[in-house]
């Protein structure tokens, strides 16, 4: 299915400001959402758009295996220390051929996914990954997941990721710097996204209250070109 957007008004600095968002030269072309095994990428690709599969997992007994889809690059594999839960991240640069194509990704009792395609002018030929920030707590407030990027050559996206565990409710999510937009499947999977033309994203935050049971905050950067 399509997924729902939330796109914020582009953000506008001060010349030596951190961050200049040209909304035309990188955007969130489209997104879909599943709660199967499988999930469809959006119509209308074109070659250099860049794909980003958020797969969260939740096994009643164990922990969800990770899948890597095929085509695609991991970029986060994370856990939750106690069992049950595991969010995925994996990317690939797609061609007109990917259209609608089907992706394969995690299966468990519990299952949610985001897909994410971003567009920059000129299209997405090389993606440099920054290192993956966690905090989880089992059953309270888990610790915000911060960090700085700078000293950035190209345009980026940031991705601030919240889980839950189950039939559970994400609890008061929040990102800072404020946020270009954010994806959500069911209750408990949201995906903000910061989206930087120029410059740096500097200092960014994303955060959930105690929802109850497996609470999960990720954040990580591409930079593009």
């Amino acid at each position: 299915m399509q997924g729902q957007h939330f796109p914020k008004q582009d953000l506008q600095f001060e010349e030596g400001g951190p961050r200049v968002i040209a909304s035309s030269d990188l955007i969130l072309f489209a997104s879909s959402s599943s709660t199967g095994t499988t999930i469809t990428v959006p119509t209308g690709i074109a070659d250099g758009d860049l794909a980003v599969l958020v797969d969260r997992g939740y096994l009643i007994t164990g922990t969800a295996a990770a899948v890597t889809p095929s085509g695609y690059t991991s970029r986060a594999n994370v856990a939750a220390t106690d069992g049950n839960q595991r969010v995925v991240v994996t990317t690939k640069i797609l061609t007109t051929a990917d259209d609608s194509a089907t992706v394969t990704g995690m299966s468990s009792d519990d299952t949610r996914k985001i897909l994410l395609v971003f567009r920059l002018v000129g299209g997405i030929t090389t993606i440099t990954a920054s290192a993956v920030t966690s905090t989880y707590a089992g059953s309270a407030d888990p610790a915000a997941a911060s960090a700085s990027y700078t000293g950035l050559s190209n345009s980026s996206i940031t991705l601030g990721i919240l889980a839950a565990g189950f039939t559970f409710t994400i609890s008061t999510p929040s990102f800072s710097p404020t946020e270009t937009g954010y994806e959500v499947r069911g209750n408990n999977l949201r995906a903000y996204y910061l989206l930087t033309y120029t410059g740096d994203p500097g200092s960014v935050s994303v955060d959930q209250g105690n929802s109850g049971f497996r609470n999960q905050n990720i954040l990580l950067n591409f930079e593009v070109s």
